[in-house]
């Protein structure tokens, strides 16, 4: 993988024929993170990846991968490690779990692309595994009384 420009690897693992780099890249003065998946040709006498058909599966994303943010709300310079776990499931399911300390675990399936549209950024909440839901208010239906007997429920 040839980087040109202002690159950090954040983080590289590999399953079965596949390889995934997560790194940031500084564009001006916006810094975004991205995925980008690698295949490697299966071949038995092979001794060191060859990556061939780089694509970027997540990214823009501009919320800073493994850094808190100060009380101002900037991103602060120290980053927390960042960990990469695989789960082959099938050919088209397989998983790539992040855990950086600071957001919720994220989940991606590497077979699948998940950039948006004229490379609008992506959000971490996207991925993330836990999703956030609106509920409306409880309605108030009645009182009842009833009399449960002591025993077997």
């Amino acid at each position: 993988m040839e980087l040109k420009g202002e690159y950090t690897i954040l983080a590289t693992t590999s399953i079965r024929n596949y390889g995934i780099v997560i790194y940031e890249k500084k564009n001006n003065d916006v810094t975004s993170w991205y995925v980008d998946r690698f295949e490697n040709p299966y071949d038995d006498d092979l001794t060191e990846f060859k990556p061939i058909n780089q694509t970027t599966i997540f990214g823009p994303c501009n919320e800073l991968l493994g850094r808190e943010k100060d009380k101002d709300g900037k991103y602060k310079d120290e980053r927390n490690k960042i960990s990469l776990v695989t789960k082959w499931e099938s050919d088209k399911i397989i998983k790539l779990y992040i855990a950086d300390g600071v957001n919720p675990i994220m989940s991606l399936n590497i077979k699948h692309d998940y950039r948006k549209q004229d490379n609008e950024p992506n959000i971490i909440s996207e991925i993330s595994s836990i999703k956030s839901i609106i509920l409306n208010k409880p309605i108030f239906a009645g009182l009842v009384t009833v009399q449960l007997k002591s025993g077997l429920v």
